[in-house]
């Protein structure tokens, strides 16, 4: 459903909620900066540090969780993506108005397919997509076409169908058979922080876990090859992993990622005392990268 309380600003191409920029996936309205629902099951890219995972996990709460998603939603961000959909709706239950990209695992097929679909759309997801590291196990071992089937099927329902990726070999596959899907999750960042060193472009696999010496430490293996990709799609993007996992500051990295790359969502894990800050960097950035982008936006 679409979101209350939004206005379309004359020849503007950003609706609006509560002050952030927004486009339209679907039907819905969603905020230009997206929450990555990692933090909501505890999930943190940690590269080679131990005890991040079980630091995550202590301090994010169930009371935590409901409390950065009312922050989110005051702060302007409307959406979750992928993870935490029991939490999301406990905070709608409360009054919240919290909106949901859903999973769905493209390694299924015939009726547990169907059946995953159906959740999805019964949990009031606004769009699904396809579990970005299962897309790409899946294409890496089969190629295109049982991807394509998975999101033909996704197709017939009312719910916008995304494929997530980390691998841009996958969206130029699937611009080149012409899958019929409505959007993109592909990771996106740019290069040169400190913990990327170690794993230079020139021996990184597309499949970036597949490089020699991986220690999660990279998300967008070359983000040039990236921009000149997106440059000629036209479908909407929603770009994840912008600030590698908090190895690049907020600015840097959202500038990077709505500005230079084009995408036309941000989408970024956040604790709740980061919310505010994010938010407010992708309400001021909007205006000039209005100016700025190469891409126009697609969404």
């Amino acid at each position: 459903m679409p979101m209350e309380e939004t206005k379309q600003p004359a020849e503007s191409p950003h609706a609006e909620f509560n002050g952030m920029p927004c486009g339209k996936l679907g039907e819905a309205t969603v905020s230009r900066l997206v929450f990555d629902g990692n933090p909501l099951v505890g999930n943190v890219h940690s590269r080679d540090l131990k005890y991040v995972r079980r630091l995550a996990q202590t301090y994010l709460t169930p009371e935590c969780l409901q409390e950065t998603l009312r922050l989110a939603e005051a702060n302007g961000v409307n959406t979750v993506l992928g993870w935490g959909e029991e939490y999301v709706r406990t905070y709608n239950a409360s009054g919240g108005k919290m909106q949901f990209i859903a999973r769905l695992s493209p390694k299924l097929a015939g009726d547990k397919l169907a059946d995953a679909i159906k959740r999805n759309i019964d949990g009031g997801a606004i769009a699904q997509f396809t579990d970005p590291c299962e897309t790409d196990e899946l294409f890496r071992a089969s190629g295109i076409a049982p991807l394509a089937k998975v999101v033909e099927a996704a197709a017939k329902s009312d719910l916008p169908v995304g494929v997530g990726t980390w691998a841009l070999p996958v969206v130029t596959a699937c611009e080149k058979a012409g899958v019929p899907l409505d959007f993109y999750v592909k990771s996106f960042h740019s290069d040169g922080y400190p913990t990327s060193r170690p794993t230079p472009p020139e021996v990184r696999d597309e499949f970036i876990q597949e490089t020699p010496g991986y220690f999660d430490n990279i998300w967008c293996a070359h983000p040039d090859q990236v921009i000149e990709a997106f440059a000629a799609i036209t479908k909407p993007w929603i770009a994840t992993m912008v600030l590698a996992a908090g190895a690049i500051d907020q600015r840097g990295g959202l500038t990077f990622a709505l500005e230079t790359g084009g995408a036309d969502f941000a989408s970024v894990a956040m604790f709740d005392f980061l919310i505010a800050d994010h938010a407010q960097t992708v309400i001021r950035l909007i205006p000039r990268a209005d100016q700025k982008r190469t891409r126009r936006w697609c969404a």
